[in-house]
């Protein structure tokens, strides 16, 4: 129970977190798309899509490596050999990509972005690379390290750092640009933080770099999980630059972005799952292991879907509040198709899939990744041309469906655990109430659209609990996580 009890505390510290940095997106839209326009908002979805390609790949895998081998490490050691290795192996990998992306940046204006005044955004971007990197190390050694309550703080004030110079910067007039040296220069700050306070508690000492083939025996084939990833999640917007415009990225992106609220729950269980099942593991219980991947499950979907709810019925409203008119007649439609598609694919891959890092069979997360992605972009081309962005929208459900399924399938080979479909259908019970009530009460303004939120999420939990949807026994335990 003490590990239930941590586990949980960690979820919860964390979430707090996990939900700023996700608002931190949802603030972002308006700040760009409201202010800004449809095609700047295209240019810079563009720029973050390229930045998520290329850092992973930067890290090489090592960031997973770190956590995979250092949770539960004492040796102070063996600790330090295997932080500054992996820090120092990414920084120079980094800077390479960096430094190629930024001698690169007027031909990716031309073609990628379709847009040359993009190639200025582009050279300040190349930065983001090397930082975005390097501070993912530090965050994640001290996430190794299972100190939740650190972690939090630092990624809250990342996050509301970036968001409010940001948000400062282009009320003040200033353009996309600014947005990125906001980012770039917030950062770099944190980096710096972090390195000084796991520098304090490791101290300073060059590597001999004795850990790094190992780590990259580990790391390197979650690289093409990473370039999979990409492309199950986020080369739609370069198809739909290639055949319509940035305009349509901007409208295409904006709505994705609302519709992966539904998606922003499983942050806090994967960030505190990760090393705790991998500590569990190491120390063969299996049974306290498989409650974990459980319970994981379980509470995510008890947020999920609401939201999923929630959001097909008040997409235009979202819409209209978040963005300008001219985002709302096509991107009320893409909400709540790659909503459904997030649930299934972080509910299943997003859960199951850690088994496979357990086992160190990760070469069927590059698999099952790679068969995603090609269905992706095969069905992407075939419909973006005929339909548009709801095309993009179609192929999104259908790859995480298929990548979830067959997730399911291959990780029964290695470890099985119980799934409670009975509370997955009171949840879909309870959430279209909620839903039915929300639709009837139509919220418009944003004041009332809050309130209706509220309302109809306490309306959502009262009949789940009628239902009998969560125990006693679950609601005195996360009472006695309470201060």
């Amino acid at each position: 129970m003490p590990e239930y009890r941590k586990f949980t505390k960690d979820v919860g510290i964390v979430g707090i977190a996990q939900l700023l940095m996700s608002l931190r997106g949802l603030i972002l839209i308006p700040v760009i798309a409201k202010t800004l326009g449809a095609s700047p908002y295209g240019i810079y979805a563009t720029l973050m899509v390229t930045i998520n390609l290329l850092t992973p790949i930067s890290t090489l895998g090592l960031r997973a490596s770190m956590v995979r081998f250092l949770a539960g490490k004492k040796n102070k050691k063996e600790i330090r050999e295997g932080y500054y290795s992996v820090l120092l192996v990414v920084f120079f990998a980094s800077l390479f990509l960096s430094s190629l992306v930024f001698i690169s940046s007027q031909t990716l204006a031309n073609t990628i972005f379709g847009d040359p005044q993009a190639m200025d955004i582009i050279k300040i971007g190349a930065f983001l690379i090397l930082i975005w990197a390097i501070d993912l190390v530090n965050l994640d050694f001290i996430r190794a390290s299972r100190r939740m309550f650190q972690l939090s703080v630092f990624q809250v004030l990342e996050t509301l750092g970036e968001v409010s110079l940001a948000a400062v910067l282009v009320l003040q007039g200033f353009g996309l640009d600014a947005v990125i040296y906001s980012f770039v220069s917030v950062r770099l700050l944190i980096f710096m933080v972090t390195f000084i306070f796991i520098a304090n508690e490791i101290k300073i000492k060059l590597p001999n770099f004795s850990k790094i083939k190992p780590y990259l025996a580990f790391g390197l084939p979650l690289i093409p999980v990473s370039i999979f990833a990409w492309v199950v999640n986020s080369s739609d917007r370069y198809l739909i630059g290639y055949f319509l415009d940035s305009y349509n990225v901007g409208i295409y992106s904006a709505a994705y972005g609302i519709a992966s609220i539904v998606g922003m729950f499983i942050g806090p269980l994967s960030t505190v799952l990760f090393p705790t099942i991998s500590k569990l593991w190491e120390e063969n219980k299996i049974h306290e292991l498989k409650n974990h991947f459980s319970y994981s499950l379980k509470y995510f979907l008890l947020l999920a879907i609401p939201s999923f709810f929630g959001l097909s019925i008040l997409s235009k409203q979202v819409l209209r509040i978040m963005t300008k008119p001219e985002f709302v007649p096509q991107g009320y439609l893409i909400i709540p198709i790659v909503a459904l598609g997030v649930i299934f694919y972080y509910s299943l891959y997003g859960i199951w899939g850690w088994i496979f890092t357990l086992v160190k069979k990760t070469q069927f997360n590059a698999i099952l990744l790679g068969i995603g992605g090609a269905i992706n972009i095969v069905v992407n081309i075939i419909l973006i041309p005929k339909i548009g962005i709801l095309g993009a929208a179609i192929s999104t459900l259908i790859s995480f469906t298929i990548i979830g399924t067959l997730t399911i399938i291959l990780t029964r080979n290695y470890l099985k655990f119980d799934v409670d479909l009975v509370f997955i259908l009171k949840s879909i019970l309870a959430s279209s109430v909620m839903a039915l009530i929300l639709w009837k009460w139509h919220p418009v303004p944003f004041p009332e659209v809050l309130i209706s939120i509220l309302v109809c999420a306490g309306i959502y939990f009262a009949v789940l609990i009628l239902l009998r949807g969560v125990e006693k026994k679950e609601i005195d335990f996360f009472r006695a996580m309470l201060p």
